[in-house]
């Protein structure tokens, strides 16, 4: 009998084809009755295929035809399965060629199904709803049947942008986001838009209820309007009879949701969808950027209508991500009483108000946050406090959307010994119950990370218990600096530097599954994705993020059965931050990498087994999200870690824009507690060097030969009297220093004393905070000297401005420091800009920032990688450093700029000083952003440009040069005038001097008015240099000098700046 089902279905076949050949296709088989017959025939390779003359589409068995067919195998169900019964509802309202008989597409779609499926959302489902989602919307006219290719399916091979299918999941990733925005309603709200979105998430149901009748008479007419154009330009409006009902029962943000998602389902963001799709980021990625757009100054990309929408939508959900500043002093266990010491004159009622609000606060607090207390660190006992955490234990995630995140860490369990701030306590007993609890842990969307607190034992522990286990692997931290802040005096011997913490993570699933994202932070080592496990450049935890504790307090806490006192602190802590100290000596990770954790592995829950002082609490409330955390010493601990919680809570509170802002509790909170408020603003830390002996290479003075040179006593003097500032002419700077030159000359010593002991002062402050980062400086010291020594005072450069800027000096072949007085702060916030608005892979055109101290004292310093010589030290000295290769450096240096450009940053200042160059690795990398410029910034009509003057002279366009010079009746610089044709001009000049060695321009304010005079006439007749006028002989020589780089040159200093533009400004114009 099965011998005949099987002849049965290999004529039917041949049947099918031949009725093809004779023209009536609609009679044949579709590939899903194909696919049946593969099955029913069970042919599981192509050579069974062939040998049993299986066709289609009078094409023989083949691979493509094997593949396809056992994929639409794998999600048939028998004819009351979603797919075929989606499959029959197409092909009865439209023709089946447009999917069910074109094998390659429903190839493309079942692949697609099959790699996004999860544990939550099935392949045969998924493909169910994209079906039925076509069917949708060829009945809302999206597209018409006969454009219904596999182009607008699938993607576009030549664009790549993304076809229907892409756009369809990023609508289910819209209904995803919706559905955690129902969450934070009260349950009855939230039960009855959960119904809500069910409907309109299925396309049938939302065809039958939402859309059915809804402009039946516009179809046609749309129909015809979209021949010759994409079907996403087509705008489609959303009908509002149906959902206007339901949205009387809501809010207007709920109504807002709904008409958002109608529309989705309409087809309205349709363009918007592909076009989110076809990017790297995803929608979770841009709808962050949009909300932090407003705050941040930098120049984005104007959000699509979907995301301005959502963010809309989610501002008045009261759900964007801005932070709250990180605790500085230490909270008492009952926070209230404190509170209401420092307002004794307050009347009865005002104590009551006050005492009301702060209720407030615990109950907004405990929205998100809750702590409970084990009985002990055992196995049985952690899995009972997990089953009892309340919104933590009952979350429900996706894969590689939603996930529940438990951590520990293990500095945070335990402290003892003499000197707890040397050296960490391994709770190794604890560890061991710690490393079982979590080896059970098995939820779909459940990760595990325990960090080790930089302790080997625990590491050892982790891996015998935990990394021995399916789907595990380690991820590492690397700390910057020596050691810890608040360690005190400590002896520096060779590899003694705790810098690194590994983390073993347990994945719910094989990794292969989990989706590698881009990381935004601790990259300082490269890392570009999650597919790298180090966090590269995280500075241990300072003292005025950490809140501190009483010594009492903490022996409560740490330490309640013993009856001595607890360790004395270093002995320089006292001066620097009293008597209290923290809770954990040891306590390492900063509330930012928390944050870089949340966001990473998509946390929207976490289970905190060591709550500590409440770090990950923090940021886990600033990203609003569940919180539950182990107080795991005694119920003293969860006292006072609330009371860190109703801190931080309080101040997000009066944050506008935050996860508990609302306009009436923030006025409350800064009336009732303001003493709150002022100690959440963040704080300088206090200088936390290391303290050495006396080596072989330092003076009884202090001064060490390793130490960087610190400013002068007379560059201090002169910074605090002149009145000359950057962007000043040339000539009015060297006036003002020859004046005050002689002026300092003739002060006595007495009057220098001061200036003297201030420079000693920021040598040994600068100094400390290198030796604070492991870095020591080599061959400098300091001078009292005026302007008449060798080493005077600093130069002015050529474009008027005074720079305050040391030679940059090696750190063996790691790094190079330099300090500026003026615009180091500004430099160092443009390059961590960079760092975040760059692609990983493009930042080899700059120096890496290593570190840096935007407010350190007594001045903002950074540390950046080591190239090499800039090019104008290589022109000046060929002979000691080679001859850079001009086509090298053109290539290198226009990729630099254009990276630059497209990150929204202006450079402002190119020139031969400013581009290193690797004489070993040919390598170019441009620096120095003291005079760059956000073109975000500029763009707002109440910033204006930061100096009168851009761009070293030699450098500096036309447009830019003063009315001195112009006669244009501006004597500063139009923020209009700053644009990427700056820069342009200053690199096609820096082209001309590697190829000849000299200068472009002319040097000195009187060639230069003469050349700007000659140039324009000249570059109008730049087809004939050898027959110029002899008015502009020397400009034509200039040019000629250039030899096969003279078309370029001329190309990029064009007079008018709209000419200069980079596809015209190509290497193959040489």
């Amino acid at each position: 009998m099965l011998t005949d089902h099987r002849e049965i279905a290999k004529s039917r076949n041949l049947a099918s084809e031949k009725v093809k050949t004779l023209g009536h296709p609609g009679l044949s088989d579709t590939f899903w009755t194909f696919a049946k017959t593969v099955q029913l025939l069970k042919v599981e390779k192509v050579q069974d295929g062939e040998e049993q003359n299986l066709r289609y589409n009078n094409t023989l068995y083949n691979t493509a035809l094997h593949q396809a067919a056992t994929a639409a195998v794998a999600v048939l169900r028998g004819p009351s399965g979603p797919v075929e019964k989606a499959a029959r509802r197409l092909e009865l309202e439209f023709e089946r060629g447009i999917l069910s008989s074109q094998y390659s597409k429903l190839s493309k779609l079942l692949s697609l199904t099959n790699k996004l499926a999860s544990a939550t959302r099935n392949a045969v489902d998924l493909t169910a709803w994209m079906i039925d989602s076509l069917t949708l919307a060829l009945r809302m006219n999206m597209v018409p049947p006969a454009k219904c290719t596999e182009k607008f399916l699938d993607r576009d091979r030549k664009t790549g942008d993304a076809g229907f299918w892409l756009s369809r999941m990023l609508v289910v990733q819209v209904f995803d986001y919706a559905a955690k925005l129902a969450n934070k309603l009260p349950e009855p709200d939230k039960v009855k838009l959960t119904g809500i979105l069910a409907e309109l998430r299925c396309p049938s149901t939302c065809w039958e209820k939402y859309l059915c009748h809804a402009d039946a008479d516009q179809g046609a007419a749309v129909e015809d309007d979209m021949d010759g154009e994409d079907p996403e330009d087509v705008e489609r409006p959303v009908p509002q009879s149906k959902i206007g009902a339901v949205k009387e029962g809501f809010n207007k943000a709920i109504g807002m949701l709904l008409d958002l998602l109608l529309g989705l389902m309409s087809g309205k963001y349709y363009k918007d969808c592909c076009m989110l799709a076809s990017s790297e980021d995803g929608l979770a990625k841009a709808l962050t950027a949009a909300q932090l757009g407003s705050s941040v100054d930098t120049e984005h990309e104007e959000p699509c209508a979907l995301i301005t929408q959502m963010k809309i939508i989610v501002d008045k959900f009261d759900n964007s991500t801005k932070s709250v500043g990180a605790t500085s002093a230490a909270p008492a266990p009952s926070l209230l009483q404190s509170l209401a010491k420092a307002s004794e004159a307050d009347t009865p009622e005002e104590c009551v108000e006050r005492e009301r609000q702060w209720k407030a606060v615990q109950t907004e607090r405990r929205k998100f946050v809750s702590f409970s207390v084990p009985n002990k660190i055992s196995k049985d006992c952690l899995v009972n406090a997990f089953r009892g955490c309340g919104k933590v234990f009952t979350h429900k995630g996706t894969l590689n959307s939603s996930h529940r995140l438990i951590v520990a860490s293990a500095e945070l369990l335990a402290e003892a010994g003499t000197d707890p701030w040397l050296k960490g306590t391994p709770p190794s007993e604890e560890w061991k119950e710690i490393c079982a609890f979590a080896k059970d842990i098995s939820g779909p969307e459940d990760f595990v990370v325990l960090f080790d607190g930089r302790m080997r034992e625990i590491r050892r522990v982790s891996e015998d218990l935990l990394l021995n286990q399916q789907h595990t692997e380690e991820c590492t931290i690397v700390y910057s600096g020596g050691c810890p802040p608040r360690t005190g005096r400590t002896r520096r011997v060779p590899l003694a530097a705790k810098k690194v913490e590994t983390g073993a993570v347990k994945f719910p699933v094989a990794r292969t599954k989990i989706q590698t994202t881009k990381k935004g932070s601790f990259t300082v080592c490269g890392e570009a994705s999650t597919y790298q496990g180090t966090y590269s450049g995280v500075e241990y935890r300072a003292v005025s993020e950490m809140p501190l504790v009483s010594a009492d307090t903490k022996k409560k806490i740490i330490a309640p059965a013993t009856t001595g006192d607890l360790p004395t602190p270093p002995e320089d802590w006292q001066d620097r931050h009293g008597s209290d100290v923290p809770l954990f000596w040891n306590e390492s990770k900063p509330i930012a990498y928390w944050n870089a954790i949340i966001e990473e592995f998509c946390a929207e829950a976490v289970f905190d087994l060591t709550a500590g002082t409440g770090a990950l609490m923090e940021a886990s409330l600033t990203a609003g999200i569940a919180y539950h955390g182990l107080c795991s010493l005694n119920k003293e601990h969860m006292s006072w870690v609330q009371a860190v919680a109703d801190r931080a809570a309080c101040g997000m509170m009066a944050l506008e824009g935050s996860t508990l802002y609302s306009d009436e509790n923030a006025k409350a909170v800064k009336k009732h507690f303001p003493h709150v408020l002022e100690s959440l603003s963040n704080q300088d830390d206090q200088d936390e060097a290391y303290q050495t002996p006396l080596g072989q290479n330092q003076s009884q003075d202090g001064f060490s030969s390793d130490a960087p040179g610190a400013r002068r006593a007379f560059v201090i003097w002169f910074q605090e009297n002149s009145e000359v500032k950057k962007g000043a002419p040339k000539h009015e700077f060297l006036n003002e220093m020859k004046h005050l030159g002689a002026v300092w000359q003739g002060m006595t010593d007495k009057q220098k004393a001061p200036f003297m002991a201030r420079s000693k002062e920021e040598f040994m402050a600068q100094r400390s905070a290198l030796a604070v980062l492991g870095i020591r400086m080599r061959g400098s010291t300091t001078s009292a000297g005026g302007p008449d020594e060798a080493k005077g005072p600093p130069a002015a450069d050529e474009s008027g401005g005074l720079q305050l800027e040391a030679e940059p000096m090696a750190v063996s072949t790691v790094a190079s420091i330099r300090k500026a007085a003026l615009t180091w702060r500004h430099e160092v916030e443009q390059m961590k800009l960079l760092m975040k608005a760059v692609p990983q892979q493009k930042m080899m055109w700059f120096p890496l920032l290593v570190s840096s101290g935007v407010t350190g004292r007594p001045w903002p310093w950074m540390a950046t990688s080591l190239c090499g010589p800039s090019l104008a030290t290589a022109l000046r000295n060929p002979a000691a450093h080679g001859k850079p290769r001009t086509w090298s450096v053109a290539a290198q240096l226009r990729s630099a700029l254009q990276t630059l450009h497209d990150a929204g940053i202006l450079h402002l200042d190119v020139k031969p000083g400013n581009v290193l160059w690797c004489p070993c690795t040919d390598q170019v990398q441009v620096c120095d952003f003291g005079m760059s410029e956000n073109m975000a910034r500029l763009q707002k009509a109440s910033q204006a440009p930061r100096f009168l003057q851009y761009v070293t002279a030699a450098y500096r366009p036309p447009e830019l040069w003063p009315a001195r010079v112009n006669v244009d009746g501006d004597c500063g610089v139009r923020k209009q005038l700053l644009t990427a044709a700056v820069d342009m001009w200053a690199y096609a000049c820096v082209v001309f001097e590697v190829e000849t060695g000299n200068p472009f321009m002319p040097k000195g304010e009187a060639g230069l008015r003469a050349w700007c005079k000659q140039w324009p006439e000249l570059w109008k007749t730049r087809s004939d240099l050898a027959n110029c006028p002899a008015a502009s002989h020397t400009c034509c020589t200039k040019v000629l000098r250039a030899g096969k780089w003279g078309l370029f040159v001329l190309v990029g200093c064009a007079p008018d700046p709209g000419k200069r533009r980079w596809p015209e400004l190509c290497l193959n114009q040489k």
